[in-house]
């Protein structure tokens, strides 16, 4: 993310819309913060005498970089010139005397599509041409610009080419003109949208997020059973966490894990309707009414208690689905999440091997059950993170025993362990 500033009066102001090769000629902390989230400042003074204030939040593996650049805009009210605009034709141009008007000499920078704003009277005068004039400010040549609609409708967008052929024919200006009472919003811009937000020409200030990764200050809803709860943590502050809570407070994210112990993907009728997915998403949609990222996991507990009876079938269209059986309770959740929330980027997460110790996991119901996930996943073309194949966790490893509490459920150092796949999966949505 980007915050833009400029500077008035010797201060920098906030809008609310490249440096060069120079060298490194001290380093000093110029603040310090021991509080958690609290922020540090490094301050990089560059051998041509500018700082820059490198600012890093404790804990929160980002800082923020502040350097000054040149505005997008070109055009410098400064050197305006009251009185006048410019009358471009096929014949030529001269500039008419107006009193309500302001006329400038504005400098290309280069090839490009240039855009800026025309008032009516600029539009009834200029017809979509406008004047590219030589450094001794004679013609060069009348380009012909594309009106584009805009919100006010005494305004007209106007964008137009400015080839290399063109500047190496002598185009150096563009005669550019505006009225009076827009002398102070007037802006011209080069290859970018024309700004919502108006951008003073000159030198700006522009501070970057580093360091932050896809997943900074986005909202995240987990969704599943006690794997995805993290209720079996033995430290009390960290219960309920579990990987999405990790994820979340460590990218400054808005989440909320609505995992519970025994949650079932189907709405199994001997299981209380609380710990059902479908109700935990009918809680998500009522609280969040957006949200970037959704993390579905589950199907340990409906394999335990459906069996292969009640695995299902996958449906034969996108619209029609055996509620009562797993397979089909899987696809109506991932309607209703793709419906409620089109924007998101939704996932499912197959969990870590598991089973008693001691016994053949690999045998067991489970396999059966997250195979056919991963089929309805890429039926509806959510990703899949498998952990059960593409994470080392055994709780038959002896040294992996620290990592289980039961030889299912996680400790605190297993989901630390396992945390950071699941986070690398979501930034690589």
């Amino acid at each position: 993310m980007a915050v833009l500033k400029y500077k008035k009066d010797g201060i920098w102001q906030p809008l609310g819309g490249g440096s060069g090769g120079r060298g490194i000629a001290s380093v000093e902390q110029t603040a310090e913060s021991q509080e958690s989230g609290g922020e540090n400042v490094l301050t990089i003074t560059l051998t041509d005498g500018t700082k820059t204030d490198f600012i890093v939040r404790n804990g929160s593996g980002t800082g923020t970089v502040t350097e000054t650049v040149e505005s997008d805009n070109l055009f410098d009210p400064s050197i305006a010139i009251k009185g006048g605009l410019f009358y471009p034709s096929a014949s030529g141009f001269q500039v008419l005397a107006d009193q309500w008007s302001y006329y400038a000499y504005v400098p290309l920078k280069g090839a490009g599509i240039y855009r800026t704003i025309l008032n009516w009277s600029q539009h009834e005068y200029t017809g979509g041409n406008i004047a590219l004039l030589k450094e001794d400010k004679s013609l060069s040549q009348i380009v012909s610009g594309t009106y584009t609609a805009t919100e006010d409708s005494k305004a007209y967008g106007l964008s137009f080419v400015v080839t290399q052929e063109m500047l190496d024919n002598g185009a150096y200006y563009i005669g550019f003109d505006c009225a009076t009472e827009k002398l102070g919003e007037a802006m011209i811009v080069k290859n970018r949208d024309y700004p919502e937000v108006y951008i003073p020409f000159g030198e700006i200030e522009k501070t970057t997020t580093v360091g932050a990764g896809r997943l900074f200050e986005k909202t995240a809803l987990f969704f599943g059973d006690s794997i995805c709860a993290g209720t079996t943590i033995e430290v009390d502050a960290k219960k309920g966490y579990g990987w999405a809570g990790l994820i979340g407070v460590k990218n400054y994210m808005d989440w909320k894990n609505y995992g519970k112990d025994g949650g079932t993907v189907t709405d199994i009728a001997e299981v209380n309707s609380n710990l059902w997915l479908s109700t935990q998403v009918t809680t998500a949609i009522a609280e969040y009414p957006e949200a970037d990222y959704l993390v579905l996991e589950g199907g340990c507990n409906d394999a335990d208690l459906l069996h292969e009876e009640g695995l299902g079938e996958i449906s034969a269209d996108y619209a029609t689905f055996d509620g009562s059986t797993f397979s089909g309770a899987l696809e109506a959740l991932i309607l209703r999440l793709l419906t409620a929330y089109p924007k998101a980027k939704l996932a499912y997460v197959i969990p870590q091997k598991m089973g008693a110790w001691g016994t053949n996991f690999n045998g067991r119901i489970y396999v059966t059950y997250f195979e056919r996930a991963r089929e309805i996943c890429k039926k509806w073309g959510v990703p899949v993170l498998d952990l059960w194949n593409e994470c080392p966790l055994n709780p038959l490893l002896s040294c992996h025993g620290s990592f289980y509490t039961d030889g299912q459920h996680l400790t605190l150092a297993g989901y630390a362990y396992i945390t950071p796949r699941i986070e690398a999966f979501l930034e690589g949505l």
